[in-house]
């Protein structure tokens, strides 16, 4: 008993150590995937499938704009551009929005001086696009928001209707109907200002979180929609973020929200924010590797707390990325940054199914693992492998063990091995 409790007592020293000194943070990588799309800004991607994401549109050098479609498998690492005979036409500055599991809706955007108000679907099983033609429709417009607000539903708001006459009116598409229906929210009513820009992206049930965006100044206000009772409501953050526009943001999971960069006072960004619904905070992610700065870009959920992002445009360089990324958030338990960091302080980050972990001891040892309350998951005992690299000479040797966490939520975790009177804490944080 005394033992026991002298190994929950390890653990838990563990845990308020991690709790009181590491701040929410997370990894940034640069995945190089084959086949990428030109370099382009004003596109727009979003969620579709299983670890996958939907490209669509954009501009790239010398101002050529695209109708291509694009879909990024993360599994594969791979961007595929899909061939459709019928498709929506060469255009920029439009919004896509995941609204079935295998479904995209787009809305709108501009060609030369031509807004468009059509209104399409992808597919991802017949890989297809259908042109929809409701009844009611909103105004012809471009740099507004859309997102996902329920399965069957997607919510949109604002944009430049025509030639910065920005509007604030509230939409809501149904693929039940395959008709539009406006928000019955007056202009007497609460609601973001008229603005292009903005971001927008589910956040819990049935709400949407607004923030940013343009007009004759760039904008810093965070706004929630609740859809159940039809109606907007400002909210005033115990810490905020800095005003900004032309920007992506999406849910990071049930509560949280990230955007990266965007168009700033300053310039163009490269600083990801995060807003926690909890505590109505913004907070700064900061990392030591990250993309460069840039607006025009966007980013899609690819997985619990992992992001994508792809292009946009460093206009003081005058440069349009093609570059692919993914963040992963880490848990308020975990420091940045790599995975050489957490060995250092006896700890792994595990980013698939399975890991090697190396241990200190040699010889016959008993591994457990533990959750943060203590409680044994996994327990084997096997005679420690061993693990040879090659600096030269074959001067370098170490014991491990393969762990597999196919089984895992994502968190911390901490895994105990004990060779003859000796004791080994390791802290495993698992982010897949």
């Amino acid at each position: 008993m005394k033992k026991t409790f002298t190994l929950f007592s390890l653990i838990l020293a563990f845990l308020l150590i991690a709790t009181i000194c590491f701040a929410q943070t997370g990894v940034w990588e640069e995945l190089h995937p084959t086949n990428s799309p030109s370099p382009r800004c004003d596109f727009w991607m979003s969620e579709i499938g299983e670890g996958k994401a939907i490209l669509f549109g954009g501009w790239g050098h010398d101002y050529v704009n695209y109708d291509e479609t694009w879909i990024f498998d993360y599994r594969e690492n791979t961007w595929t551009q899909i061939n459709c005979n019928v498709h929506p036409s060469k255009r920029y500055d439009l919004r896509l929005a995941r609204i079935t599991k295998n479904k995209v809706l787009l809305f709108g955007g501009l060609y030369e001086s031509d807004y468009y108000n059509d209104t399409w679907i992808f597919d991802l099983d017949s890989l297809k696009w259908t042109e929809i033609t409701p009844q009611k429709i909103p105004n012809r417009r471009r740099s507004h928001s859309l997102t996902q607000l329920s399965e069957g539903k997607v919510v949109l708001f604002g944009g430049d209707t025509i030639v910065a006459n920005y509007a604030s009116d509230t939409w809501i598409f149904d693929i039940t109907t395959n008709n539009w229906k406006c928000l019955p929210i007056t202009q007497f009513q609460p609601r973001p200002p008229e603005c292009e820009g903005g971001m927008i992206a589910p956040i819990d049930s049935g709400k949407i979180l607004f923030y940013g965006g343009w007009d004759a100044g760039l904008l810093d206000e965070t706004w929630l929609l609740d859809y159940d009772e039809t109606k907007w409501k400002k909210i005033e953050p115990i810490s905020k973020s800095i005003p900004i526009s032309n920007s992506s943001m999406v849910n990071i999971n049930k509560k949280q929200v990230v955007f990266f960069g965007g168009h700033t006072s300053m310039g163009h960004d490269n600083d990801l924010w995060l807003f926690d619904l909890n505590d109505t905070t913004w907070k700064n992610i900061n990392t030591t590797i990250r993309p460069g700065g840039r607006y025009r870009h966007s980013i899609v959920k690819i997985g619990t707390n992992k992001v994508l992002l792809f292009g946009g445009n460093e206009l003081e360089v005058g440069h349009l990325y093609n570059d692919t990324w993914l963040f992963i958030l880490l848990p308020n338990e975990v420091e940045e940054n790599s995975q050489d960091n957490f060995k250092n302080q006896n700890s792994f980050l595990i980013q698939n199914d399975k890991a090697r972990i190396t241990t200190n001891f040699f010889g016959f040892c008993n591994y457990k693992l533990y959750d943060v309350y203590g409680k044994v998951l996994k327990e084997y005992s096997q005679a420690g492998a061993w693990e040879q690299e090659r600096t030269g000479t074959w001067d370098q040797e170490s014991s491990y063990i393969d762990l597999d966490v196919s089984d895992l939520t994502n968190g911390v975790y901490f895994l105990v091995v004990q060779c003859e009177k000796k004791t080994e804490v390791i802290r495993v944080l698992v982010a897949k």
